[in-house]
């Protein structure tokens, strides 16, 4: 009679339990991301009423105001020039969209404005009408935003809790997570009461979703091709050094959304005009950066396996954050590239790409296997 053969656990690599940190992040990032889809659905809406730009001395220039409109019945006109919102100077229209946070229903907000060289108060009422209630034109446009960030969400989550101890694979995973979490692709983010919503959460929900806002940028994109699949620098000093910009913006994120959430008489960011315009040419600066650190990266890689799962991924992300880039050149008011995005089938064009880095990561990092300890030594940082 044939025995049964010994067992023997020599040789096998138990699987290693996902680490609590990596659990305590995913619940952040779920609060931060539910709460950004539910206060996109909450959102005012009907807050604008026209047409604006910036006035060539400061302050907000209506061109046009749209009939039916809360402007419209407080009285405004063509040709006004909006100074200021409850005391607080409008100098561009980023800032009136940073005052936007703070509409409710049913809360008057005074607006200063400049007519034939005199300034007058207006009352402005905005009606309790949410953005779930939008017709049906909008959903499309909603529901492919929507989608983008879940998609994003979801891939960083599965790479978080799958590969928690590969550093490159969570730099990544952070990098899609904070992407997602954050509404920069898709609904919430922004918006008419969004500050309102933020302050009726508990504290304890507050902090991941404060956190998870102050923490987009593309110095992400850095430090993820720093790290992935190996480290490309081999002094420890040299990615600190390159994102120290990154570490300034994180700076005046915190400082700036402190004065969105929790400041009410100071709302607006403090700093001058055109901070937000170098924050996004930073974050420009910092996505080229990570880009060209891929490249570097490939070129160092000995292994063939590794050299064609950084490929994969090197040309996806070239691919997305390029599309990043002509989108946020968009938000900073540069014609050609808003052309682009306001055209419909270079948006779409545009919408797709941002679909194509989280599928290809995720796919890429769960499908590999530990390199083995030859390919690890072939694989040498760059000697800085």
């Amino acid at each position: 009679m044939a025995r049964n053969p010994p067992t023997s656990t020599q040789g096998l690599t138990p699987r290693r339990r996902t680490p609590w940190w990596a659990w305590l992040l995913a619940a952040s990032f779920l609060i931060a991301f539910g709460f950004n889809i539910y206060s996109s659905l909450m959102r005012l809406v009907g807050t604008g009423g026209g047409a604006v730009s910036d006035a060539p001395k400061g302050g907000l220039l209506v061109e046009k105001v749209a009939a039916g409109t809360p402007v419209e019945r407080a009285g405004m006109q063509a040709g006004d020039i909006v100074v200021a919102v409850n005391g607080q100077a409008i100098r561009t229209d980023h800032d009136m969209g940073e005052m936007a946070w703070q509409f409710e229903p049913g809360k008057p907000f005074i607006f200063t404005v400049e007519r034939d060289g005199k300034r007058m108060q207006l009352s402005v009422l905005f009606p309790d009408r949410r953005a779930w209630q939008i017709n049906r034109g909008h959903w499309a446009d909603y529901l492919r935003g929507a989608a983008r960030q879940l998609l994003y969400f979801a891939m960083g989550l599965v790479v978080l809790l799958a590969r928690s101890r590969d550093p490159g694979a969570v730099a990544g995973a952070l990098l899609l997570l904070i992407f997602g979490g954050s509404g920069f692709l898709g609904p919430g983010g922004g918006g008419g009461g969004y500050a309102v919503l933020f302050r009726h959460l508990p504290f304890l929900l507050q902090a991941p979703v404060f956190i998870v806002s102050t923490l987009v940028g593309g110095y992400l994109i850095l430090i993820f091709a720093a790290l992935w699949p190996r480290p490309v620098f081999r002094r420890p000093w040299v990615l600190p050094v390159l994102l120290v910009p990154g570490f300034l913006m994180i700076a005046y994120n915190i400082i700036r959304y402190y004065h969105r959430f929790y400041m009410l008489a100071q709302s607006i960011s403090p700093g001058p005009p055109w901070a937000y315009k170098f924050q996004v040419t930073v974050e420009i600066a910092n996505t080229l950066a990570g880009l060209i650190v891929l490249a570097l990266g490939y070129m160092r890689l000995k292994d063939a396996r590794l050299r064609r799962s950084l490929r994969h991924v090197s040309l996806a992300a070239l691919l997305t954050f390029g599309a990043f880039i002509v989108i946020l050149s968009a938000l900073v008011g540069v014609p050609f590239f808003r052309s682009l995005l306001e055209n419909g089938a270079t948006g779409l064009v545009f919408m797709v790409l941002g679909y194509i880095f989280p599928i290809v990561f995720a796919y890429t990092v769960l499908r590999a296997r530990s390199a083995p300890a030859s390919s690890i030594a072939s694989s040498s940082p760059l000697p800085l």
